[in-house]
């Protein structure tokens, strides 16, 4: 695939931000830690769809873990560029109870979606319950949440690539773009 600084959707410009190969060497690393601290247990992995989709498929394949994938579906973003703060949560009739999970997502940012997310999950009985992102807006927080193995901190810039979209747009994009004003 031949690689641009620019990407256009529509009458939106975006800017390269973060390339493939950086968003890569930071999944390896998260790999490693998630890879250590769970030796010797099994993982359930709940993969937050569309966007983690691709974050999943390269972090699951650094992790020697004897795992199971399950996916659930949120949505709280539609064809607007910031989060319209209603949750919508498709659970899939997953069975999690006494498992040791980690959530995978691609990107949070008021932490809303994810926190109802987790309170859905503790009322499926796992054993255990830890979160994994890619990116993180902790700036647009608007709720209390620890995500315990974080890719990067980024600014509140509406971004595209690498599984995220907009309006279904972009998630192709092995590097990450910002949107230019």
């Amino acid at each position: 695939m031949e690689k641009h600084d620019t990407f256009t959707i529509g009458k939106f410009k975006f800017e390269k931000k973060i390339s493939a190969e950086i968003i890569q060497d930071k999944v390896r690393e998260i790999a490693a830690r998630i890879t250590k601290d769970f030796e010797g247990r099994q993982l359930t992995y709940i993969i937050v769809l569309k966007g983690a989709f691709i974050y999943a498929s390269d972090l699951i394949r650094n992790i020697p873990l004897r795992s199971e994938i399950l996916f659930i579906d949120s949505k709280s973003y539609g064809k607007n560029f910031k989060s319209t703060g209603e949750v919508s949560l498709n659970l899939l009739n997953i069975d999690i109870s006494g498992k040791d999970v980690l959530i995978i997502e691609d990107i949070i940012d008021s932490g809303k979606t994810m926190k109802a997310v987790i309170e859905a999950l503790k009322e499926l009985n796992p054993s255990s319950i830890s979160l994994t992102a890619i990116f993180s807006k902790s700036s647009l927080r608007e709720v209390e949440l620890e995500v315990d193995y974080l890719g990067y901190d980024i600014p509140p810039d509406f971004i595209v690539g690498y599984g995220l979209d907009y309006a279904e747009q972009g998630r192709h994009l092995p590097d990450v773009y910002a949107k230019i004003d």
